[in-house]
């Protein structure tokens, strides 16, 4: 659902949805998964300019990611972080 309200636009709704399944996932110890709630709650913050909030989430996703060796996702994740993220002092 969290996908679907994206694609609309409504992401107050979007983000709802990603944290409820997130805690979800987080109950069930699947960490590809909440890698990827992650990922898409930073693409939301990124949209609402809020950076710093989108760079932590996509941190903890790159971290999950690398944990867990998903290469194709580590890339994509890493380049978000370098295209958009300051490092941090």
């Amino acid at each position: 659902l969290g996908n679907i309200y994206g694609i609309r636009k409504e992401f107050d709704k979007a983000e709802e949805f990603y944290l409820k399944a997130l805690k979800i996932d987080k109950s069930l110890g699947r960490q590809k998964r909440m890698a990827n709630h992650y990922g898409k709650l930073g693409l939301i913050y990124k949209t609402r300019g809020n950076i710093d909030k989108a760079c932590d989430y996509w941190q903890k996703s790159l971290d999950l990611y690398s944990k867990i060796g998903v290469s194709g996702q580590i890339s994509i994740v890493s380049k978000l972080i370098a295209d958009n993220c300051k490092e941090k002092e």
